[in-house]
């Protein structure tokens, strides 16, 4: 039985096998005797590719040359491959940080389900000890599969991995975003996980961009009555403080965290007061004439992070609220 093995091509800007990289245009890399998953593909400004994939179930990583030759100064012979869990584990994703680390996303079977994992790694290759647990961090949602297909960096060095999960049965697109040393970061969604119903059958997160007002888009697709269709998810900007925009607003938002009834004091005469989730929907929205106070029934809301955004006399303050 024949196995799968690494492979890449090189083109020339008009579309031509490049016949001065590998063998005609083409190289092939059998990692071990075993099929190996090529997934991504990356350039260094040194021009040096890495390729990422699965090799013998472990992340594997291969570095060449500009040339298609494996970059023996990198790794044993240009390769170097991490197990994480002891079973099957899948890469997907690799970007560069300015610094010139590069970190890895993808799922890492547990031994009862999927999770997401991420690496990241020292520009020489090895494993950056000061991120997760020796470079290593993994993410459960909800006790259920998970698999990691994409990831980007924010500005401010942290860590948005997204994908899709099989949770409640169904599969939904599925966010975690990390501070730079790796821990979730609780500023996003509390927690630092979000998941997100798009159709009622099987919704699929393949890629994820970060704007440049830190906006989040997700893009994939979601089936319901047998089709798929495409789609684009924006997720806002998360404060870094929540405690600090709280205490610099002139209004009394409480109790917040919130689980039944949310109270709304300060200025208000003349005010619109909307509630929006993270993705920026709308549930509700109210012109108020009272002067000093309003009330808004959250107890049928669904938990997770909201803004609560207040417009008056042309003046928009947005304040995130927790609702458990």
């Amino acid at each position: 039985m024949q196995d799968l093995d690494f492979a890449l091509s090189k083109y020339t800007e008009n579309g031509i096998l490049d016949t001065a990289f590998g063998i005609n245009g083409k190289v092939i890399t059998d990692i071990n005797e075993e099929s190996n998953y090529g997934n991504d593909i990356i350039i260094q400004d040194d021009e040096k590719i890495i390729m990422i994939g699965t090799g013998n179930s472990d992340y594997t990583i291969a570095r060449y040359n500009e040339n298609g030759t494996l970059d023996d100064s990198f790794g044993e012979n240009g390769i170097i491959t991490t197990d994480i869990a002891g079973h099957f584990e899948s890469p997907q994703s690799i970007i560069f940080q300015p610094d010139g680390k590069f970190i890895i996303a993808g799922s890492t079977y547990n031994g009862v389900d999927n999770d997401f994992s991420v690496i990241r790694y020292n520009t020489d290759g090895l494993l950056d000890i000061s991120f997760g647990i020796n470079g290593i961090t993994t993410t459960d949602f909800d006790d259920a599969f998970n698999y990691a297909n994409s990831l980007a960096l924010q500005s401010d060095g942290k860590i948005v991995v997204t994908g899709y999960g099989n949770i409640d049965s169904y599969f939904k697109f599925n966010t975690a975003r990390y501070n730079a040393n790796g821990s979730l970061d609780s500023s996003f969604d509390f927690d630092g996980l979000t998941t997100f119903e798009i159709g009622s059958d099987v919704d699929i997160c393949n890629s994820v961009a970060i704007q440049s007002d830190g906006k989040i888009i997700l893009a994939g697709n979601s089936r319901t009555g047998g089709y798929f269709d495409i789609v684009l998810l924006r997720y806002l900007a998360i404060p870094v403080d929540i405690t600090e925009q709280l205490n610099s607003s002139p209004l009394l938002i409480s109790p917040n965290p919130a689980s039944d009834i949310l109270s709304i004091k300060g200025n208000l005469k003349n005010a619109t007061v909307s509630l929006f989730s993270i993705t920026g929907q709308l549930f509700y929205s109210e012109s108020i004439n009272s002067s000093d106070s309003h009330t808004i029934d959250i107890s049928k809301f669904t938990p997770g992070t909201y803004f609560a955004e207040i417009n008056n006399n042309g003046i928009t303050l947005r304040i995130p609220i927790i609702i458990i």
